[in-house]
């Protein structure tokens, strides 16, 4: 199991754009909002992702990637 496999269903419950692999792919960058956060996203490889917001929702932020992994 590709550590990463779920990645992009755990993203896709708080963020407006479609995070599908047809869609938003490796080496692609997107700002949207992401619980109510806005943030910069880009697709490192297929299931691997970095997240940037600012430092003051950075918390918030890991709390609700907690969260809605369960």
């Amino acid at each position: 199991m590709d550590l990463g496999e779920k990645s992009r269903w755990v993203l896709s419950k708080g963020c407006s754009i479609d995070l599908d692999n047809s869609s938003f792919g490796p080496k692609e960058c997107a700002q949207t909002t992401l619980a109510l956060i806005d943030i910069s996203i880009y697709c490192t490889s297929k299931n691997s992702f970095t997240v940037f917001c600012r430092n003051s929702f950075s918390r918030y932020l890991i709390d609700w990637l907690e969260d809605a992994s369960i």
